[in-house]
């Protein structure tokens, strides 16, 4: 099968369809157009918009059906490789804890496998506040 990025809505062009929230600090989630507060434009003049959070712990998530998408029970029983990549960036007036984490699941729901790189923080004094990828 091609490669393909299986989120719906990953950059908020709908607001927050797909999504689910399940920690809404402070002023909660939001959707602004490029370059919005974090002042930096990002690589692919493609996207538009990101998703901005508040100065407290906010987090989403969007769970994704591999069955649905197409994926055959054989195809996902020989452990195809699966990328994952996101982008994060901080603001210019305050700073930020980005974390990242994606995990398969089975039929059940429990979790066969997670990829949870460090949690990162941004301090707009020592960091430039540019689009950062995580892979």
């Amino acid at each position: 099968m091609e490669k393909r990025n299986l989120l719906k809505n990953p950059c908020g062009e709908g607001q927050m369809e797909f999504w689910e929230i399940t920690e809404n600090g402070g002023n909660e989630w939001r959707v602004e157009e490029m370059p919005g507060d974090c002042g930096s434009a990002f690589c692919d003049e493609a996207v538009k918009t990101f998703f901005v959070t508040s100065f407290e712990r906010c987090l989403k998530k969007q769970e994704v059906d591999l069955l649905a998408e197409e994926y055959s029970p054989e195809e996902l029983d020989a452990q195809p490789a699966i990328e994952v990549e996101d982008w994060y960036s901080g603001r210019t007036d305050c700073g930020c804890t980005y974390e990242l984490s994606v995990c398969l699941l089975d039929e059940n729901h429990e979790v066969i496998a997670e990829f949870k790189p460090s949690e990162v923080t941004l301090d707009p004094d020592c960091d430039d506040c540019s689009w950062k990828k995580v892979q």
